[in-house]
């Protein structure tokens, strides 16, 4: 994200765009401020000159502010909007339409800085999501085979982790957790999604909700059930299902490099 902001605000008010002009004047991340009084205008300056974040008076005649909100989701990467009114009402309105922040007026200098932080946090996590879609193509053309690195958004963050390091990963929603020695990790997903990513002889599913590196698995014990236990060396146990039993001889290849439970 750029170290410096372009902001635009768009206001009926002259006293209101003058007010807001001052407080974002006095702070040093803000590169230069542009002013639209109406839909029309904020068009005109978007075409014009490239907005990071935009402060958009909720209430103004003869504009649709949301609809006006939905034209600014549509730019390359979209600024984040801040919602600033005199109407308390409008608030959770202004987040169902994805705002960045709200402010209330009058405001305080304090009150803008954190509006404009909580933009700049959304700046930085857009930029981040955008890399982490774009890696995979990126580390493709830069080593001309597919990436062998799981790529993980982290608290504004990309990691980089090594499919070795992992031991199990378990669903969560819509989501997948890669628990390795040295920590666990939340990734946006589904298990098949990252199922496809990985060594299919190394990285094997033992439950609709778990996939187990067969690398860490330490013993395996049979229960009356049907089903098995793995122990992993880390001392962290988890079920086979039946369902997933024919992989057990998988696993025993790939830990003692003899198909033991062939036939089972």
């Amino acid at each position: 994200m750029p170290e410096q902001l372009q902001v635009l605000i768009v206001d009926d008010e002259p006293l209101s765009r003058e007010a807001l002009c001052r407080a974002l004047d006095a702070l040093p991340e803000v590169a230069a401020i542009h002013e639209a009084f109406d839909g029309r205008t904020c068009s005109q300056q978007l075409e014009r000159q490239r907005a990071d974040v935009v402060f958009l008076d909720i209430r103004m005649p003869e504009t649709d502010v949301f609809e006006l909100v939905s034209e600014i989701a549509g730019l390359a990467p979209p600024p984040p909007v801040i919602f600033v009114t005199a109407h308390s009402e409008h608030a959770v309105k202004a987040f169902e339409h994805h705002a960045a922040d709200y402010v209330l007026k009058p405001f305080s200098q304090a009150r803008i800085r954190q509006a404009l932080n909580a933009a700049r946090e959304r700046i930085r996590n857009r930029n981040a999501a955008d890399l982490l879609r774009a890696l995979p193509e990126l580390l493709r053309e830069a080593k001309g085979t597919p990436s062998a690195r799981i790529s993980v958004k982290t608290q504004g963050r990309i990691l980089f982790l090594d499919p070795a390091e992992v031991l199990w990963i378990q669903a969560n929603g819509n989501y997948v957790m890669l628990h390795c020695e040295a920590g666990s990790h939340l990734m946006r997903g589904t298990l098949a999604e990252i199922e496809t990513s990985l060594d299919q002889q190394q990285f094997l599913r033992i439950h609709r909700s778990v996939i187990v590196n067969a690398r860490y698995v330490r013993e395996v014990r049979p229960w009356p059930t049907g089903e098995y236990v793995l122990k992993l060396r880390n001392g962290k146990e988890l079920t086979v299902t039946r369902k997933y039993k024919q992989n057990l001889s998988r696993i025993a290849s790939q830990c003692l490099g003899s198909e033991v439970f062939a036939g089972e």
